[in-house]
C-alpha cells in the first residue's frame, strides 16, 4: 500500500467531480469511497477541466458549473492553509451553494475518533432563492463501500438535518 502516516498527512484532497459534465461524477465519488475505505483522509474537490472546447464558451473550462468550497474562519493564507489541511473542504456543482456539518460536535474533516453512534448536523444554503432549480433536494450520507446510511428529502434553499446513525466499522 502506498498509504503512510506521512502521506496520510499531506494529502489532503480528491477529484470527486471533473470538467463541466457530470457523466463521470458516479466513478469519481467511487474511487473517494475507495480511497476513504483504505484509510486516506481525503475531501471531495471539483476540477473544471472541461478546457470549454467541446461546446461553445465565453470562459475557459466554464468555471460557473464547479467549485470546490472551504470552511475557514477568515480568507487570510493561514486560515485557508488550516482549512485545507484540516479537511474543511466540500466539492459542488453550484456556483454559490455552501456546506458545512459536524460529526460528534467536530467540523466537517475532523478525527472523531470510534464512537458507537454518529450524530449529524449539516447546514447547507443557496442563496439563489429565485430559482427552483437551485432548492436542496436531496442530502446522502456516504459509508463504507459506498452504502448510504441515511438519505433525506428536501424542497428548499436552506436546510438543516441532524441525522443519528450507527458507526459500523471502527478504524
Amino acid at each position: 500500500s502506498r498509504l503512510t502516516a506521512a502521506r496520510r498527512e499531506v494529502i489532503v484532497m480528491s477529484e470527486v467531480h471533473n470538467s463541466t459534465l457530470s457523466d463521470n461524477d458516479l466513478n469519481h465519488l467511487a474511487g473517494l469511497v475507495v480511497m476513504l475505505d483504505r484509510g486516506w483522509r481525503i475531501a471531495p474537490t471539483c476540477g473544471a477541466d472541461g478546457h470549454g472546447l467541446w461546446r461553445p464558451s465565453t470562459s475557459w473550462g466554464e468555471p460557473g458549473l464547479c467549485r470546490t468550497g472551504l470552511l475557514a474562519t477568515s480568507l487570510t493564507k493561514a486560515k485557508v492553509d488550516d482549512a485545507f489541511m484540516n479537511r474543511r473542504i466540500y466539492s459542488t456543482r453550484d456556483k454559490n451553494m455552501q456546506i458545512q456539518y459536524k460529526a460528534n460536535g467536530q467540523w466537517m474533516g475532523s478525527i472523531i475518533g470510534k464512537p458507537s453512534t454518529v450524530n449529524f448536523d449539516i447546514n447547507i444554503s443557496d442563496p439563489d432563492t429565485t430559482n427552483v432549480a437551485d432548492k436542496i433536494k436531496k442530502v446522502e450520507i456516504i459509508t463504507e463501500g459506498g452504502a448510504i446510511a441515511a438519505t433525506q428529502t428536501f424542497d428548499s434553499h436552506s436546510i438543516n438535518w441532524t441525522p443519528s446513525i450507527a458507526a459500523t466499522k471502527k478504524y
